[in-house]
């Protein structure tokens, strides 16, 4: 056999051209897809599709549907995260800086704290004092 008769299958190598040509006659091609047939629409549009085939298609479409649907549904819940995460990291820093400013308030009350013992010990000095002075008042100007 000569190189120029041998038969060319890479032509028929994709899907969209894996049809042998039409015959004129019958309106009918043969598929490699196991030995079926489909009849051609007289208008020259794609070839009627079984009710298999539709089945199939519509499984298919009502996969990618469901698959839109998924993926959508992830990608909102991917966005809640990230804000879930954002306010998260928002609460902790709130949360650090509330405890900073409540070791701060202790630091001042146990200040103060002091501060009034001190004044009350001060006063009860002052209280003792006056009584003392009050004693000796009553008891000279009797």
């Amino acid at each position: 056999m000569s190189r120029n008769s041998t038969l060319n299958f890479q032509r028929y190598a994709s899907p969209q051209l894996s049809r042998l040509p039409v015959d004129d006659f019958a309106g009918e091609e043969r598929c490699f897809e196991q030995g079926r047939t489909s009849k051609r629409d007289p208008r020259g549009s794609a070839p009627r599709t079984t009710t298999v085939d539709s089945k199939q298609a519509r499984e298919q479409r009502e996969i990618e549907k469901n698959l839109v649907r998924v993926r959508d549904e992830w990608m909102k819940v991917k966005e809640e995260m990230g804000y879930v995460k954002q306010r998260g990291e928002l609460l902790s820093e709130t949360l650090m800086a509330t405890d900073r400013m409540v070791g701060v308030m202790l630091v001042e009350l146990e200040r103060a704290e002091e501060n009034v013992r001190g004044l009350m010990a001060q006063n009860d000095r002052l209280l003792e004092g006056n009584a003392v002075v009050n004693a000796l008042d009553y008891s000279v100007g009797k």
